[in-house]
C-alpha cells in the first residue's frame, strides 16, 4: 500500500521555488499502527495492514519569512529529527518546524497538552526527544536533561519541568541521540565520555570512558551491547559493565 499523508510548502525563493527539501521523521510503531511527523505541519497515524490514515493532527508551525530579494531566508528549526515516542496510549512528538512539544491521544490524535520550546542560550536549546520512564517524558539539549510528568488533570495544564545538568565540566556538551536502558540514561558527549544518569535514584553514574565513548554520536543498546555511531565511525562496546561504566 501507499498513502499520502500530507503536503505543504517549505521555504521558497522570490520566484516561488522551494529552497529546502522536507524530511519526515522516522516511524514509530505500536499495536499495528505507524506514527510519523511529516515535519511540514501534521502528525499522522496509519494502519499497518491497510495503509489507511487513522487520524491527522495539524500542529503550529514556525512562520515563513516572505522573500523580498535574491537571498534565501530560512527558518531557524528547533528540534532535531526524532521519531515520535509512543507510550501507554499517548504519542509524544517534537516536529522540526514547530516551537512546541506535543502529547497526543494515540487512538484519536486529539491534543492532550503541549509545551513551548524555550531556550536562553545555544547550550540549553531542547534538541532530542528521548523517551518515557516512570511516568516522566525526557528530552535533552547540549547540557541538560529535561523531564516532565506526563499525567495531567486537564489538557490546558502544562507539565512542570525538571532540569538536570549532565555535563561534568563547562567545556563538555552532549551530542547525538541519548537512550534510556533499564532506568539509566546514556548520552554521548564531546568529552569522549558517555554520560550516565540514574533516573530512579536521581544521580550521575560513572561515565563510559573508553572505546565506544570516544566517537559520541547516536546511541543504541541491544542484548548487552552499547553501540554508538556518528557521521564517520561505528563502534560497539561488548560486555559493558553498568556499575563502573567501562
Amino acid at each position: 500500500w501507499k498513502t499520502k499523508i500530507g503536503t505543504s510548502l517549505q521555504e521558497t525563493n522570490m520566484f516561488g521555488r522551494p529552497t529546502r527539501e522536507p524530511v519526515p521523521s522516522a516511524l514509530a510503531y505500536e499495536s499495528h499502527r505507524l506514527f510519523v511527523s511529516t515535519n511540514i505541519g501534521t502528525v499522522a497515524a496509519l494502519d499497518t495492514l491497510t495503509g489507511e490514515q487513522l487520524w491527522s493532527f495539524p500542529y503550529d508551525r514556525i512562520p515563513f519569512v516572505t522573500p523580498v530579494d535574491l537571498n534565501n531566508h530560512y527558518r531557524d528549526l528547533t528540534w532535531f529529527n526524532m521519531p515520535p515516542v509512543v507510550h501507554q496510549g499517548r504519542v509524544y512528538v517534537a516536529p522540526m518546524d514547530s516551537r512546541w512539544l506535543y502529547c497526543l491521544d494515540a487512538a484519536s490524535g486529539k491534543k492532550i497538552w503541549k509545551l513551548p520550546w524555550q531556550s536562553r542560550s545555544p547550550r540549553d536549546m531542547p534538541r532530542h526527544l528521548v523517551g518515557v520512564h516512570d511516568g516522566h517524558l525526557h528530552w535533552t539539549c547540549q547540557r541538560y536533561l529535561y523531564r516532565a510528568e506526563v499525567e495531567l488533570a486537564a489538557s490546558d495544564e502544562e507539565p512542570e519541568i525538571e532540569t538536570v545538568d549532565l555535563t561534568r565540566t563547562p567545556r563538555w556538551q552532549l551530542n547525538g541521540r541519548p537512550i534510556i536502558v533499564e532506568g539509566v540514561l546514556y548520552a554521548g558527549s564531546s568529552g569522549e565520555q558517555i554520560a550516565r544518569y540514574d533516573l530512579d535514584a536521581g544521580r550521575l553514574l560513572a561515565p563510559v570512558r573508553r572505546g565506544v565513548a570516544s566517537i559520541g554520536g547516536n546511541l543504541l543498546f541491544s542484548h548487552g551491547v552499547l553501540i554508538a555511531s556518528n557521521d564517520q565511525l561505528f563502534a560497539a562496546a561488548f560486555e559493558h559493565d553498568e556499575d563502573t561504566g567501562r
